[in-house]
Order: structure tokens, then sequence, then C-alpha cells
């Protein structure tokens, strides 16, 4: 008897082959993905690496370039100031080639910088965040760089002409809206990549989802989100900012009297008198990205083992870095107790300290960009400290015993207890201007004053 083998209906097959399109189609969605969040990376990292040639470009030329408006590669000024505030990177300057500026997709990357460089006025102005730019006429003698330690953003002065990045989570991208709704602001320069769709930017930004038409406009708004090919929310482009904060610390990380004048420009009034402000930190051993939220994010050396830490963002959680010779970077806010032991420890806060701050025995610096808050406040023991607040003076400092320095660009409006031995303060004002101010009743404890014209007096 023959046996015949049974084969498949054209109903069976037709089942097999829909089961396999399926898988197929999954597979190729699944590798489509992840080509995106592929491409997705490198653009970051193109994007890294311009900043970092920005900084490069800064310290070596004491300014910051110009946009290239017709993508040859150099950038375009007309009488000094830049012909547009965005344009393309100008990578001959940068020392960089033309596939270096471009997004994965080889679509250029923006180059956006403060809107009021295409005013010559406003470059030489050491108030106005276009003189990060200036390279001509920026001053009397003409020295660069034209930018000093108070060209904003400061805290509570973003500047004018800067950039603003909404955070994904807003409902909408519009000025005046609360810090929650931001991601980031007061930012000097801004980079973005484009990428997929990047070559079919109209002129009028149409067919964008909404935050890609924020980001393709000319204002002064951007919009972060989330990578998604949804045809509604489709959104991937890529934002990095340069602030005023990073561009001041580029400078001074590498010469600490860099912008210790005010400068000459058409606003500024000399401080050269004033004590150079403390070395900023460099090459950590430990960089957190993004903010300090809990301790499982970094875990301090024990004993007297020198810790070395950056975290760009605020420092959300208490970190006690004990004793040795310590490093710390905050390039945010500080919102949470610090501690460092015995030791010569060197602190910088790019924003507001709005905890305590305590120095253990030892000769510390803390750098204090922002304001020390009313919920703030600086306590050091003995040794030879020096503490440098940028902003004003809102919480209590208590400098202990030992030699130490304070010097503060803004008002006093806590008491100050400078301590025992000789004990220094230098402030950004004229002897009139700090008589007229009151601020004497808050000093306790401190020998010897200093103004910004260069004369200075015993204190009783």
């Amino acid at each position: 008897m023959v046996k015949r083998q049974r084969g498949f209906s054209l109903v069976e097959l037709a089942v097999v082959m829909a089961i396999i399109g399926i898988i197929s189609a999954g597979l190729m969605l699944s590798l489509s993905g992840q080509r995106d969040v592929v491409k997705s990376s490198d653009s970051q990292k193109t994007l890294a690496q311009i900043k970092k040639s920005l900084l490069a470009f800064e310290l070596v030329n004491r300014y910051l370039p110009c946009p290239d408006t017709n993508a040859d590669g150099v950038e375009n000024r007309t009488n000094n100031a830049c012909s547009a505030s965005y344009g393309g990177v100008p990578f001959q300057d940068l020392g960089l080639s033309l596939a270096d500026v471009q997004d994965s997709y080889g679509v250029a990357i923006r180059y956006a910088v403060n809107q009021g460089t295409t005013t010559l006025a406003n470059m030489q102005d050491v108030g106005h965040s276009a003189s990060y730019f200036c390279n001509l006429g920026c001053s009397i003698d003409g020295a660069l760089p034209a930018f000093k330690l108070t060209t904003p953003p400061l805290v509570g002065n973003l500047g004018s002409g800067n950039f603003t990045i909404c955070h994904p989570s807003a409902t909408a991208c519009t000025s005046g809206a609360i810090s929650s709704q931001y991601l980031a602001d007061g930012l000097s320069i801004l980079l973005v990549a484009y990428n997929a769709n990047g070559r079919q930017l109209a002129a009028g930004c149409s067919g964008l989802s909404v935050r890609e038409a924020e980001n393709c406009d000319t204002d002064l708004l951007y919009w972060d989100y989330f990578l998604t090919k949804n045809a509604q929310n489709y959104f991937d482009d890529q934002l990095l900012g340069i602030s005023g904060y990073e561009i001041k610390q580029e400078l001074l990380k590498n010469d600490s009297t860099a912008l210790n004048s005010v400068g000459s420009g058409n606003n500024g009034s000399e401080d050269n008198s004033l004590v150079t402000p403390p070395p900023v930190p460099t090459n950590p051993d430990t960089t957190i990205i993004g903010d300090y939220n809990d301790a499982s994010q970094y875990t301090p050396l024990s004993g007297n083992r020198d810790d070395s830490v950056k975290i760009e963002g605020s420092l959300n959680a208490p970190l006690d870095l004990n004793n040795g010779d310590n490093d710390l970077t905050v390039e945010g806010d500080q919102n949470a107790s610090v501690v460092v032991g015995s030791g010569i420890d060197n602190l910088y806060i790019t924003g507001d300290a709005k905890s305590t701050i305590t120095l253990g025995p030892g000769n510390d610096f803390l750098t204090l960009m922002g304001d020390l808050t009313a919920s703030g406040s600086i306590t050091a023991s003995s040794g030879d400290d020096f503490v440098y607040v940028a902003g004003n003076v809102l919480g209590a400092i208590d400098l202990g015993s030992g030699n130490d320095q304070l010097r503060v660009d803004g008002d006093l409006n806590h008491a100050i207890e400078g301590g025992p031995n000789t004990d220094v303060i230098y402030v950004n004002k004229t002897p009139a201007e700090w008589g007229a101010s009151g601020q004497i009743a808050y000093l306790n404890g401190f020998e010897r004053i200093r103004f910004n014209d260069g004369t200075d007096q015993d204190l009783p």
C-alpha cells in the first residue's frame, strides 16, 4: 500500500505566511527603532564635541565666534557685530571638518547665539551677554575678554537675548512661565540637531509637530522632548545649550585672574583691586550627569582619601565628603547640605546655596556664583579660608578661626561673623557706596575692609 505524504493546504500556507509577515514586520520595526536610537546617540555626541570645541576656542581667543551665515565654515561679522544670531557652526574657525558639524543624517547643526550680538553696542557692554562674542573694539584698552564675572546670566538676572529650553512635560512653551516648565534658561548658545526630517524644514516651519516647530523658528524659546515617531507629536530634535556660567568657568579654571576686573567697556567699573577669586576645581575623578538626588549616585571615599566630584546639575541630597583634600563642583543650586572634613577643600557652586555648607579644619576655598539664600549658611572651622560670593548674602556666614578672607560682589543682608585672628572682607563698592548702604551693621569680627577703588580701612 502506497502512503501519500500529506502537504500543507492553501489555507494553512496562508496562515503560516501571515505569521511570518507579522514577525518580519515586528523585527523591521524593532530594527528601525534601534537604528533611530543609535543615530540619536551619534548626534548627541556631535553636539557635545561642538560644545567642547567652542569652549576650547574661547579659552584660546577669549571670545566666542559668531554663526556662519554663508556655509563657508567661517564666522560672519558685519562691522565687528555678528551678521546674524543664528546659522551654521563655523567649523573652520574651530578646527573641525564639515562632517563634524552635521548630525547623523548629514543635516547641518544650528548654531544660535545671544540675539543681542547683531548690535555692536551690546557686544561692548559688559552688562550684556552679547559681550561673550565681542572680539574687537570691546573696551578702551582693547583687552579681552570683554565679559567679566558680573556679566549675565546671574542669579536673578538671566540677561536679555538668551535662550530658554522648555521642559518635556510642559503643556506649552511660553516665556514668563513658572520655573518647573523650563529645562534650562539663560543660555547664551543653543545647538540644535534636527536629524531625520531636518532636510525638509520649510522656511515657515510648516508641517512640523508643535515642539519641532518651536525649535525651527528663530525666537528665544526651544522645546525638548523624547524621541517619538508618532505622526502628531513627531520629535527627534536634540538640543544642547551653553550657559554664561560654563563660559566663565572655562576661563577661570585655567586662569583664575582672567575675570577679576569688571573691565572698561560701556558700562564697566573697575574692581581690579579686589582679591582674585579662588581657583576653579578641574579634572574631576567622578562626574555625575544631571542632578544629584540620592546617595546611590556616589559613595564618598572613606578615611583621609581625596574626593573629586563634579555634579552637572543641582545637589538635591546631602553629601558628606569626609576628610581629605576634596574638590566639589555643582553646576546648579545647592539644595541639600554639604560637609567636608579636615583637609584643603575647594567647592564651586554655580547657582544658589539653599542649605548648609560646612567646611572642616584646613585652608578651604568656596566659590558661590549665585546667592547665599536665607535658608542657606556657610560655617567654617580652623584654618585660613577664602569664601567668594558673587551674589547677595541673605544667610549666615561664620568663618571660624584663622586669617580668613571673604569677597562679596552683591549686597549683605545678614550678619556675618569673621571670628578670631585677622579677617578681611572685600566688597564691590566704593567707600561712599559702602557708607550709604548701611551694611557695616552686618559685620562682626572683621579687622579690615577693602573697596573696589583700591582703598581700604580698618574696622572697629
